[in-house]
């Protein structure tokens, strides 16, 4: 098989998304479960508490 300087670029940068996904869902991880403390540990709102969390994220990278 032979490798181009393209398909090293490209792996590279598919490598780097999912790097970036990883991270991001690391963070709405992190936040969801802020939330779930701050309701008091509240159960049956771990969906609500993602989607909030996803939310706020997605908007604080978008405006970077």
């Amino acid at each position: 098989m032979i490798v181009t300087r393209t398909s090293r670029s490209v792996n590279t940068k598919k490598k780097r998304t999912a790097e970036s996904s990883s991270n991001v869902e690391q963070q709405i991880r992190v936040r969801a479960y802020e939330l779930y403390e701050q309701s008091g540990r509240v159960d049956g709102h771990a969906e609500q508490n993602w989607l909030a969390a996803e939310l706020e994220i997605t908007r604080s990278s978008t405006r970077l």
